[in-house]
């Protein structure tokens, strides 16, 4: 396994001061930093900044001449933020009759609920925000079967496929984000229901 390396810069700095603060930030700006952190700890505030390699992250100590900050520069081994997210998913029991999973192998063995398989994707709607979830507990409640349903905005598409669930005739959602489209489309595949379900 290849072993990556983060070539990081930490700027630290009193975090009273406003004004360096905004200082750092159009200095790191300037740079070839590929992103940045920021976090406040007894009164300093430290942005940490990431750059491709040891010699851009050094020419970058140069747009912070002046200011009054300490630069404390580290190589780290890359974190897998993915694998480490992957390990922490669970099974998310929504209502009465639902359980939402981003993926199948995460479906408890033995459950009458009624599963979603929706990963975690740009388009919004995976169960685990309030508003997600209380739709679905208010689908719960309402006659859905046999009727047709809209889902304004599904991003994922979740409530559309909760809706079908519940025995809608068909399920019609669509959304004005790029990024939806892509997710609707998989999800109604991945849910087996991209015949009862329609996304635009």
């Amino acid at each position: 396994m290849t072993v990556v390396i983060d070539h990081v810069l930490e700027i630290s700095f009193d975090a009273a001061d406003s004004l360096l603060e905004e200082l750092v930030e159009a200095a790191l700006f300037g740079t070839a930093s590929t992103g940045s952190t920021s976090a406040e700890a007894a009164g300093t505030t430290t942005v940490t900044a990431w750059f491709p390699s040891a010699e851009e992250r050094e020419a970058a100590r140069k747009a912070f001449e002046g200011l009054n900050v300490e630069l404390h520069a580290d190589d780290r081994q890359r974190q897998d933020w993915l694998k480490l997210y992957r390990q922490s998913l669970r099974p998310l029991f929504i209502g009465q009759r639902f359980v939402v999973v981003p993926d199948p192998s995460l479906l408890p063995q033995q459950t009458e609920r009624m599963a979603l398989v929706v990963p975690q994707e740009q388009a919004f709607g995976t169960g685990s925000h309030e508003t997600t979830s209380l739709c679905i507990e208010l689908l719960e409640t309402l006659p859905v079967e046999g009727l047709l349903g809209l889902d304004v905005g599904a991003g994922s598409g979740i409530l559309a496929l909760a809706m079908q669930r519940l025995g809608a005739r068909k399920a019609i959602a669509f959304d004005n984000d790029p990024d939806a489209y892509g997710a609707l489309r998989d999800n109604r595949i991945r849910n087996g229901v991209a015949k009862q379900v329609s996304g635009k």
